[in-house]
């Protein structure tokens, strides 16, 4: 948040404290206000609404960064398990997947003999290193897990693509080639090489006035 937007903040954290009967002083809007600072305003609107929905009590500061800490785009366990499961006695898939959930992945991978044991170790595990990743302030990265077969690789591919977790450059260069592409595939590829062509003419030509 920048110093003009202190009001619309001071407006949000009071109605908030009002809501589980709180009262808020000048002092204490300026302590929250300095643990708050880095945070943008919608998302901290959106963390407030959802504590509210969530809990009887008032939140504190480390509350609220907990909670938009939860937003970061990182799948929960059992979600991350989810994608991960159909995978672990079959090389031939591919997946999308964070650095947290492949780093767990390589955990369970030992117990592929065992799915529950698997499962276990998987959760314990990706629980650990998403905490140490936000601890550290490290941002979500997704990236593809390339199987064997490579006929199935379009699916997942263009779902991530889709779903913003993949650009369209990094996808279109991981598909393969065919004879005849599905029509997604040629629009894909279409789209990067007008932007290839675009970026060659604007290296030759300067940026445009």
């Amino acid at each position: 948040m920048n110093p003009s937007e202190f009001d619309e903040f001071r407006k949000i954290l009071s109605e908030t404290a009002e809501y589980y009967g709180k009262e808020m002083t000048a002092a204490s809007i300026n302590i929250w206000w300095r643990g708050l600072q880095k945070v943008d305003l919608l998302s901290l609107q959106n963390a407030f609404n959802e504590h509210i929905q969530s809990s009887r009590f008032m939140p504190s500061i480390s509350d609220v960064l907990e909670n938009l800490k939860s937003q970061d785009g990182r799948p929960n366990a059992e979600e991350a398990w989810a994608i991960c499961a159909p995978s672990l006695n079959n090389e031939g898939m591919t997946i999308v997947w964070t650095d947290e959930m492949a780093s767990a992945f390589g955990v369970a991978l030992g117990l592929q003999n065992d799915r529950i044991a698997a499962r276990m170790a998987f959760k314990e595990s990706y629980e650990n290193y998403v905490k140490n990743a936000r601890r550290s302030g490290k941002a979500v990265r997704w990236a593809a897990s390339l199987g064997h077969d490579v006929a199935g690789r379009e699916g997942p591919l263009m779902k991530a693509l889709q779903a913003g977790l993949l650009t369209d450059n990094h996808v279109a260069g991981l598909l393969p080639y065919r004879s005849q592409p599905s029509l997604e595939i040629k629009k894909l590829t279409n789209k990067v090489a007008i932007s290839k062509e675009w970026l060659m003419k604007l290296r030759e030509t300067g940026a445009p006035k």
